[in-house]
């Protein structure tokens, strides 16, 4: 037996609902939407609670069971697997049971389970899994379990004694328990692989009988505030976490520790000193050392290591040793907020493997070094907040470089001509001025101007431009390049379309739909006649569209995404239907964004001509003729929830207006322009008619005022450039290339 919880309203059920079925043996009551599991009070009622459950019962899974105990007639000794998260047992069973077959008991987030019974008949049980049963009081010895392999009592806060377990046992996870001893008896655990005890604010120091542990992979003691010292613990270890805790040092014996690859010291307050012997750990990948506010030496790196991370971000380095340069597989290094950093080694540049450094927030670092060599896989260079006043003209060498931030540059001066041959991505947040070069920014994607209060013009964009920011420079009066560089985009848009992917979207403060849009309407709907030059062979023929909508942007909060939908309803003149429902464009807000545009009108423009000529192609009949579309705008509010990375619609928004624009490709059009060619031999032609008097549109129940007028490719693009080219967030992508423009 099967059921969803989660598709169902309420469901009352009599005591012997499962008498009737002996022979039953897969029972599962569960919910598949996790988010809104168990909310709210268990969907399922058993009023008079349940008589009994079959005795060949394998496997029972529960989530949400609404009553204290199981039922007092039960024989459990075919039970395989029992699963009852988020329950609301208090005790499982009275008495001893005969638990012979019994190999996984989940009882996860049953917070008024308080104990259990005798568990010495299951001698077959290889996991237990009591995470966040935060009443339980105490466990049953399981030391004669001998199966037993995994348990976790992670969030078991009344359980203050470390459980005694078998010898067999391989994983044990007790975070935020009260324990505050690790019995010396442990030793004798060796097959132990995990032992998690994060967060156990009462545990002191690990005795020495941990360095007995040959099997142990990982120990985890984070946020444990009593641990005083480095524990002693066996070679074998391969994970160390001690983030969090007290000690003050890392000693020279760490050297032993031959298979560690991840060492985690983050906000280790009291940490003074790492032992120079760190260098003979060769197999270690990861070391963290993040927020150890008190750590003013890094260690010479006396030899070669395999290191690819280190984060010394918040730390109180004045500076690296030129030993660092031994780190020759290092490709992320972290530096945030170390705000005594004064300088870097002159050897930094011979970091080949380095792909990110991060200096964001580095107040006192004044000078960068020459890069002396060629530095090819460098993609990240976070320079925000720092007192750079110059980049020295061989950055030219970071040949590979992606992305460079230059935020809060209060005292920044000028960059060096040469500087953006090899950047694609830059941000220059503060900069008063961009000094031009004829070869400069050829590569530039992403260039931020956050805050630059004097800048009046910017720099002729580059051809591989995608995202440029440029929020409160109150001085910006000369936009001309960026004009150019749109009209040319656009051209490229009108030209190619139906021939390349191509798709835009934009948002723009304003309240009124573009005036080149041919068709109108107030609200969020709005229905078009297809002209009847294009009534013959739709799957060919079939117009692309550019539609708009007016949104007016309501109370901002923290987590909000809101996304523009558009819907497009296809109807033949033979009365089928079709539903373009996919057509949609989403406008994601999110954290970083500023919420001054709230409280206004916001103008978006939608364009996707990929998802509606695969539509058309797969969905449309060939000797169908489509006469009218119809749309249907939506503007969903969708709230964020970090500890399930999901969104969940929660209201919609108002669309004041909407309007729809037809683009054509060349062959529907081709007799018309035919004509048009002996009228005019010398206008150029185009591969694509876009809104050319080829028919009077038909006034429609939901449209306002449509026009009818000629209209040029030229004077489209001039329209549209003149219309973006104010205070705007713009986004725009040619095939699978993105654009976004933001200026304020």
């Amino acid at each position: 037996m099967l059921l969803d919880i989660s598709r169902i309203s309420e469901l009352e059920l009599k005591p012997d609902v499962l008498v009737k079925m002996p022979n039953l043996k897969f029972l599962k009551f569960y919910h598949s939407d996790r988010y809104n599991c168990f909310q709210k009070k268990s969907k399922i009622c058993l009023p008079q609670g349940l008589s009994s459950l079959p005795n060949e019962l394998r496997y029972l899974c529960w989530e949400g069971y609404p009553l204290r105990t199981l039922p007092p007639r039960i024989d459990p000794r075919n039970l395989v697997e029992l699963d009852l998260s988020y329950s609301n047992v208090e005790l499982l069973w009275e008495g001893k049971q005969d638990l012979v077959n019994l190999k996984k008991i989940t009882l996860n987030y049953s917070e008024n389970l308080v104990r259990i019974r005798d568990l010495s008949s299951a001698t077959n049980l290889e996991e237990m899994d009591l995470f966040n049963c935060k009443n339980l009081l105490e466990l049953p010895s399981l030391y004669k379990v001998t199966s037993l392999t995994s348990l976790d009592l992670g969030g078991c806060s009344n359980i203050f004694q470390f459980p005694e377990v078998s010898s067999n046992v391989r994983r044990l996870y007790l975070e935020g328990t009260s324990i505050e001893q690790v019995p010396s008896s442990m030793e004798f655990l060796s097959e132990l692989v995990t032992l998690s005890m994060d967060n156990c604010v009462r545990l002191k120091n690990i005795p020495t009988a941990v360095s007995n542990l040959r099997s142990l992979h990982r120990l985890s003691l984070n946020d444990c505030p009593n641990i005083t010292t480095f524990p002693e613990i066996s070679a074998t270890i391969k994970e160390l976490n001690l983030a969090g805790t007290a000690i003050e040092d890392v000693p020279s014996s760490i050297e032993c520790l031959s298979n560690l690859c991840i060492l985690n010291l983050a906000r280790c307050w009291r940490l003074k000193s790492v032992s120079t012997s760190i260098h003979r750990l060769k197999s270690l990948e990861i070391f963290i050392l993040e927020g150890c506010s008190r750590l003013e030496i890094f260690p010479e790196i006396l030899d070669t290591m395999n290191l690819g991370h280190l984060d010394l971000s918040r730390t109180a380095l004045k500076e690296l040793p030129s030993s660092i340069e031994n780190l020759i597989f290092l490709f992320e290094l972290r530096l945030n907020n170390c705000e005594n950093l004064v300088c870097l080694p002159n050897s930094f540049y011979k970091l080949k493997s380095l792909t990110v450094l991060l200096l964001g927030g580095c107040s006192r670092l004044k000078d960068f070094p020459e890069i002396l060599e060629t530095m090819e896989r460098l993609r990240t260079l976070d320079l925000s907040g720092t007192a750079l006043k110059e980049l020295p003209s061989s950055m030219e060498n970071l040949v590979g470089l992606e992305y460079l931030r230059l935020d809060n540059y209060e005292n920044f001066l000028c960059l060096p001509a040469n500087l953006f041959f090899a950047i694609e991505g830059a941000s220059l947040k503060g900069r008063s001025e961009i000094h031009k070069h004829p070869n400069g920014l050829s590569s530039l994607r992403k260039l931020i101007l956050r805050e630059c209060k004097r800048l009046k013009s910017l720099p002729e964009s580059p051809p591989s431009l995608e995202f440029l920011d440029a929020p409160d420079c109150t001085s910006l009066e000369d936009v001309s390049s960026i004009k150019k560089h749109f009209e040319k985009l656009l051209r490229t848009v009108y030209q190619q379309a139906f021939h390349r992917v191509t798709y835009f979207m934009a948002c723009i403060t304003g309240s009124e739909i573009a005036e080149w849009f041919d068709f109108k309407s107030i609200g969020s709907s709005i229905n078009i006649q297809l002209p009847l030059e294009w009534y013959n062979n739709s799957r060919k023929n079939f117009p692309g569209f550019i539609v708009s909508a007016v949104v007016p942007f309501q109370d901002y909060s923290d987590n909000m995404e809101i996304r523009i939908r558009c819907e497009c309803h296809l109807k033949s003149s033979t009365g089928g239907c079709l539903d373009l429902s996919y057509f949609a464009g989403i406008w994601r807000w999110g954290k970083h964004h500023e919420r001054r545009l709230f409280g206004s009108d916001q103008l978006f423009l939608l364009c996707d001509e990929y998802k509606i000529r695969r539509f058309v192609e797969t969905q449309a009949s060939k000797d169908c003729v489509y006469n009218e579309a119809s749309f249907k705008f939506y503007a969903v509010v969708y709230r964020g929830y970090p500890c399930t990375y999901s969104l969940k619609p929660v209201s919609l928004w108002k669309v004041k207006q909407c309007g729809v624009h037809p683009i054509f490709p060349k062959d529907g059009a081709e007799a018309k322009r035919n004509n048009e060619k002996k009228e005019n031999r010398e206008k150029p032609q185009a591969n694509l008619v876009v809104n050319t008097k080829l028919y009077d549109p038909v006034p429609l129940k939901n449209s306002s005022t449509l026009r009818s007028r000629a209209l040029k490719d030229s004077d489209l693009e001039a329209s549209m450039v003149s219309h973006l080219c104010k205070p705007v967030s713009y986004h725009v992508a040619l095939a699978r290339r993105k654009l976004h423009l933001n200026l304020s």
